[in-house]
């Protein structure tokens, strides 16, 4: 997730829902680190630069092209250790907190 991040539960936006990264902000490697950075329309609104955990970024690669909440929890599940159901609340939360701030979008089907 995001540093600094703690929501937890934020409405029913899961189920079939796809989600896709918003083509406004990028991700970028710097050093050992990793930065989302607004780029184009969004830049003139934002200049905040948001510093990822190693999970939001592989969440990240996961959501740049079109995947429901089942697909990335799936996806982590392989990925990373744990109980399913921690993982499965931290895709959700990630899904939430990007949503929030339009670093994610809900795409339709086609898109």
């Amino acid at each position: 997730m995001i540093e600094s991040e703690k929501p937890e539960n934020s409405g029913s936006r899961q189920g079939k829902q796809l989600y896709q990264i918003n083509p406004d902000y990028v991700l970028r490697k710097i050093g050992d680190e990793y930065a989302i950075v607004p780029v184009g329309e969004t830049c003139a609104f934002s200049n905040a630069v948001m510093t990822p955990n190693e999970t939001a970024v592989f969440l990240w690669q996961v959501f740049m092209t079109p995947s429901t909440e089942e697909d990335a929890a799936a996806k982590g599940l392989m990925e990373y250790e744990g109980p399913a159901q921690q993982i499965r609340r931290d895709v959700h939360n990630f899904v939430v907190q990007s949503l929030d701030c339009r670093v994610l979008m809900e795409v339709k089907e086609n898109e």
